[in-house]
């Protein structure tokens, strides 16, 4: 079934033409990725679909009674109630009728009659029916899989980050189950282990999905099918990312080809034409005519190759060779108040070495390129940089650009290059020419400070690069770019990303980060995912925090007995569960025999044990979604 069409739609802004006689419809269960370089118009395509913005020409057709959810690249809201109260508001209708079965009940240890029971009894199986038993549990387990901390979720919303609130509002959307969902760069503000879940959760979703993103592992694992927006026009390709990107290569060279060989004939038409021209005879006249309308209908097929939208160029440099001993963490713990962050953390940088520090958010990966940094220094531990290191840094949010300056005052006070035309003819190759390098830079978006930060990188000429989620920003084709630059540097990387695609691509070591310290993996990602998938009692990891075999094998028979004891008991829920709903069945059936009903004591005991039942299997389901989340 047809869910939107959208049909030749052009979007205006003045002169400024945004988009071009776009078509697109979504069908029952697409999984639409929505692609395309930073200002291609993505996000205004959105606000047009949900009827915030008006075409200039064209429309947009919605199936009748559409229910569209709608999570906004940036959040803004506020809320006095706390992340899981403002989550569990989606089941306005379920809390209404909860109360209201407390209501009914209250009337019925009053007053008992054949009305008040048959009205409790109605609204309990509707209670029950439409998810009652669940939906509390349901509220907390989104919220959880998308990375919030159970601390987190009694926090209000008020004191929440932007990124907390993204989260908060994403599992808002997500329970209401609307027929469509239109998410924009979902995957900024969530680390690995919350991009897998929301991966899994979208690939099992009944509705159509329309996604903005430019994590290309993302689109790969769910989608169905990317539509690109380049140059204001759309076009459709069926598959994931890596499908489309062959697609696009093929179709791409099919056009040039046929181009090229079309724009050939013509002109051997047109040399022809010349020639009956100049014969100047009548038949030759009909001919010329004749091969006039020839290449006019040639012309008329002809579809001239897109044009390669204008991107950075990136070459990074080490100014000198440092030691083969970079970076040596030991024994290294920070702690907020009484908080621990993380404790024992310990690893080796080796020259040449491209590792990324994996973990939740909030495990300290940002905190821990700082203490090497020398920014913060209250730690425990030892922090050992090498011979001739010199470290350049790319910091996440860009806060350590001077946003009071230009742009080439940025890259002037930040950088040891004096010469401004050299300044000038960097700043070039990151798109910033003529008077666009006297842009404040607290006025730029972020993918513009993005590039100005990486242009400072660019010059400083350091050995090891320590980089904070790097590609947030970058479209795809910078972040391509930004690959091969890094790939083709000398010096050493030590970087925090939860881009994957740029993981599998860079990385050589693999260090996990938690609150217990790290767990060291010298191999790429596809190799730590498969180490980590394999890891068994008798596999030990490659590297781990603690080398005493003893410690090693108690730890591993506990973890077997942990899991084993979680397998157990998920067995047994799923049997308690199922008891404790016959055994509700079966009470509320008896509540309709008149020997109960007409008897006060039977039905207020009646009633009670199935309050007692319903609160344990709520207790039940939660446990049992717990586990499932662990297994």
């Amino acid at each position: 079934m047809e869910l939107i069409n959208i049909n030749d739609v052009s979007l205006s802004f003045g002169d400024e033409e945004i988009l071009n006689d776009i078509s697109l419809t979504v069908r029952d269960e697409d999984k639409i990725g929505i692609i395309g370089v930073n200002g291609a118009g993505k996000t205004t395509l959105f606000r047009l679909i949900m009827g915030e913005l008006e075409c200039t020409s064209g429309n947009i057709i919605r199936r009748k009674n559409l229910n569209i959810g709608y999570v906004p690249q940036r959040v803004e809201y506020h809320s006095q109630r706390t992340a899981y109260e403002d989550a569990l508001e989606t089941f306005s209708d379920l809390i209404h009728l909860e109360e209201r079965l407390n209501e009914l009940n209250e009337q019925m240890i009053a007053s008992s009659t054949m009305e008040s029971v048959e009205a409790y009894n109605r609204t309990q199986e509707r209670f029950v029916n439409e998810g009652g038993l669940t939906y509390r549990s349901l509220t907390r387990s989104m919220l959880l899989g998308l990375g919030l901390s159970e601390n987190e979720l009694d926090i209000q919303i008020e004191k929440l980050s932007g990124g907390q609130r993204t989260r908060v509002l994403i599992a808002k959307i997500l329970l209401s189950k609307p027929d469509i969902l239109l998410l924009d760069e979902p995957t900024n503000h969530l680390d690995i282990e919350a991009l897998e879940w929301l991966e899994k959760y979208l690939s099992d979703y009944r509705g159509s999905i329309l996604v903005i993103s430019h994590d290309r592992y993302f689109l790969d694992n769910f989608v169905n099918k990317i539509f690109e927006i380049s140059f204001t026009r759309g076009e459709l390709y069926n598959g994931n990312y890596t499908k489309y990107a062959q697609l696009k290569e093929e179709r791409d060279e099919f056009l040039r080809r046929d181009y090229a060989k079309k724009e050939r004939e013509v002109q051997r038409i047109e040399a022809m034409i010349e020639q009956q021209k100049r014969w100047n005879t009548e038949r030759s006249f009909i001919t010329a005519r004749h091969k006039e309308k020839m290449a006019d209908r040639i012309r008329k097929t002809m579809v001239k190759p897109s044009e390669k939208e204008k991107s950075i160029r990136i070459s990074f440099s080490e100014d000198r060779k440092s030691g083969n001993d970079v970076l040596r963490i030991t024994g290294v713990s920070k702690k907020f108040g009484d908080t621990v962050l993380f404790r024992n953390a310990g690893f080796e940088i080796k020259r040449n070495d491209r590792a990324f520090i994996l973990g939740r958010n909030g495990t300290g990966k940002t905190t821990l390129l700082r203490m090497i940094l020398g920014e913060v220094e209250d730690f425990e531990g030892e922090i050992f940089i090498g011979t001739n290191v010199d470290i350049g840094y790319y910091a996440q949010g860009q806060e350590n650009l001077p946003m009071n300056d230009t742009i080439i005052e940025a890259v002037y006070k930040n950088t040891d290059e004096t010469q401004l035309g050299k300044i000038r003819n960097i700043l070039a190759l990151f798109l910033f020419t003529d008077d666009e390098v006297e842009k404040k830079v607290s006025s730029l978006s972020g993918g513009e400070k993005a590039r100005v930060a990486l242009a400072i990188l660019m010059l400083s000429g350091c050995n090891l690069l320590l980089l904070d989620e790097p590609t947030n920003h970058l479209d795809m084709a910078t972040r391509e770019i930004l690959e091969n630059a890094l790939l083709r540097y000398d010096g050493t990387i030590l970087a925090v990303s939860h881009d994957r695609y740029f993981i599998r691509k860079l990385a050589t070591k693999v260090i996990e980060l938690d609150r217990d310290g790290t767990d060291i993996y010298p191999v790429d990602y596809d190799q730590y995912l498969f180490d980590k998938s394999k890891k068994t009692v008798d596999e030990a990891p490659v590297q781990k925090k603690k080398s005493d075999a003893g410690e090693e094998y108690r730890r591993a028979k506990e973890a077997e007995a942990e899991i084993r004891k979680r397998k157990n008991r998920f067995a047994k829920l799923e049997e308690l569960i199922q008891n404790t709903e016959d055994k509700i069945n079966i009470l509320t059936k008896e509540l309709e025999n008149p020997e109960i009903s007409s008897d006060y004591g039977k039905l207020m005991d009646t009633n009670s044990r199935i309050e007692a039942l319903t609160t344990q299997l709520q207790e039940y389901y939660t446990e049992w979604e717990d586990l499932a989340e662990l297994l």
